[in-house]
């Protein structure tokens, strides 16, 4: 095996080899070697025992293997050497490689079984895909529907997986996921291998400049206190804890830089003040260090890499004849706390991305309301806390009418905007803590909690009705709006989701017949006369 000196070897399931190579095709992240592993083991699993074998023995080659996967790493069998140096990376599923854990785990809880691309196209080990679908490890035996993790690298899957799904006579989905959430564990993964390598040659360099100082270990401890803190006001403060130990200065002042401006300061024994803050701001060093005119203190410029993340100013040293000593010591620490802080600022750019992606998985992009996944899983939370707390709630499905004429007429642009403008009427007609959701093209959901009679719920609909009657005017546009209702109650049309959707969307459809512009009850399930009543 040829020699890669400071490669990360990063290791795979088959089943998401495609999607990981194609991120990395269009990342420049360096040397990043992949293999891959077979869930049900295989000639690929017994290469990737001797590749962790042979890192194992040479581990002064710098060669890191990071093992990325869902549970079926364990189910491969792959035996690993005892001395096989790696980092595992487990998650509980590969489908939250590409979806937020709680989505995956929602739609677990209720059978469905999860298909990545691979195993439609290149079913396990030549297994065929009614096999592979009743696998242990993978799903249930028998999956109440399929969903397909459509990552867009393969455009001929979606016809393959129709197929399956006919096969297995299953109700089954497509749901387009792109890589970004994958993009996003990779791009994690390989700046902690980053920060890992560049955190130890800087520390090994610190650690031996502070030995010579009689506080070494407090010191050392403080370093590593750097490595362990999330944010970057916790940062800051270790790393001005750590300067006030080793240089006793009179005065610390520290003003952090982002984008090219100055933002918040900090300081010991107390925060600067605002002048002291311009005037760091406006400091010019043309290296990454500086004396102070006064000749007691000296100007840091913090960074990581080709990044300013902050001006840290030293001033009033205790012991002035050790100067140059403690800026070549101030010099090794910067580099140490800049790496430190930039590993903050990129765990907070992470959480920001996951935010961003779970809001988008669950949010519908056009209207900003909950998607149908959010609004089940609500509805899910809110029927159980109904039935404990022997409560009733309401499930309004709401449909506007002659939406389509309206596309034809004046263009999708004008029905995207109605769409939108309805969502901000249907929000604003019911009460904080319930719940509005687009289904899916003109179709809206709405979840009324805490219902005590049916009159609550028809209170809320004739308002929504009301509401969107009002003409909607976009320029010299006007177009006069309205919506039919079918509403279902808990428990009196249903104990569960599913069919209080049945029952609310079979009174809508009534409320169309009836003439439209209304709302329909559903009949209680025990009085068997099967007629809604229009309002």
């Amino acid at each position: 095996m040829a020699e890669l000196p400071g490669q990360l070897t990063l290791v795979v399931c088959e089943n998401v080899r495609r999607e990981v190579l194609a991120v990395l095709s269009q990342e420049q992240w360096g040397a990043v070697r992949v293999v891959s592993f077979v869930p049900r083991g295989g000639e690929r699993g017994t290469g990737l025992v001797e590749l962790l074998g042979q890192t194992a023995e040479a581990p002064g080659r710098g060669e890191q293997v990071e093992i990325l996967a869902g549970m079926c790493f364990r189910a491969a069998q792959v035996g690993l050497p005892n001395r096989t140096r790696f980092r595992l990376h487990l998650v509980e599923h590969c489908a939250q490689l590409f979806l937020p854990r709680e989505m995956v785990q929602r739609y677990l809880a209720r059978g469905v079984r999860l298909l990545l691309p691979r195993e439609i196209v290149e079913p396990h080990n030549g297994c065929t895909p009614r096999e592979a679908a009743a696998c242990p490890f993978l799903a249930p035996e028998r999956p109440s529907g399929l969903v397909l993790l459509d990552s867009g690298i393969d455009p001929n899957v979606g016809l393959a997986f129709e197929a399956f799904a006919r096969q297995m006579r299953l109700p089954a989905e497509v749901l387009p996921v792109g890589l970004d959430t994958l993009r996003l564990h990779l791009g994690n993964l390989v700046q902690e291998w980053r920060l890992e390598q560049e955190r130890r040659r800087l520390t090994a360099s610190l650690s031996e400049a502070i030995r010579r100082s009689s506080d070494h270990a407090l010191a050392l401890d403080l370093i590593g206190e750097l490595a362990a803190v999330a944010t970057e006001g916790e940062v800051i403060e270790r790393m001005l804890d750590l300067f006030t130990l080793l240089f006793t200065p009179g005065r610390l002042t520290y003003l952090s830089w982002r984008r090219g401006h100055p933002g918040p300061g900090y300081g010991r024994p107390g925060p600067p003040g605002e002048p002291e803050l311009q005037a760091l701001a406006q400091a010019d060093l043309a290296r990454d260090y500086g004396w102070l005119p006064s000749g007691k203190g000296f100007l840091l410029r913090v960074h990581h890499q080709d990044e300013v993340l902050g001006l840290l100013e030293v001033d009033e040293l205790a012991l002035l004849a050790y100067g140059e000593h403690y800026l070549k010591l101030g010099l090794i620490l910067s580099k140490v706390c800049g790496l430190a802080i930039a590993q903050a600022r990129s765990y907070e750019r992470e959480r920001r991305a996951q935010e961003r992606l779970r809001h988008q998985a669950y949010h519908d992009p056009l209207t900003g309301l909950p998607n149908r996944l959010f609004f089940y899983e609500q509805a899910e939370d809110a029927l159980a806390r109904a039935r404990a707390e022997e409560r009733g709630l309401a499930l309004l499905f709401v449909d506007l009418d002659g939406f389509k004429p309206v596309n034809d007429a004046f263009g999708h642009e004008m029905g995207d905007a109605l769409l939108k403008e309805v969502a901000g009427r249907l929000v604003r007609s019911v009460r904080n803590g319930d719940i509005v959701a687009r289904l899916g093209g003109d179709e809206f959901l709405v979840l009324l909690r805490e219902v005590a009679s049916p009159e609550d719920a028809e209170v809320v609909a004739r308002r929504i009705l009301a509401n969107l009657r009002s003409p909607f005017r976009k320029g010299e546009q006007e177009i006069c709006s309205s919506a039919s209702i079918g509403i279902a109650l808990y428990p009196d049309h249903g104990e569960d989701v599913q069919s209080l959707m049945l029952q609310a969307d079979g009174a809508m459809y009534q409320a169309k017949q009836a003439g439209r512009d209304r709302y329909v009850v559903a009949v209680p399930m025990e009085s068997g006369s099967g007629e809604n009543v229009p309002r």
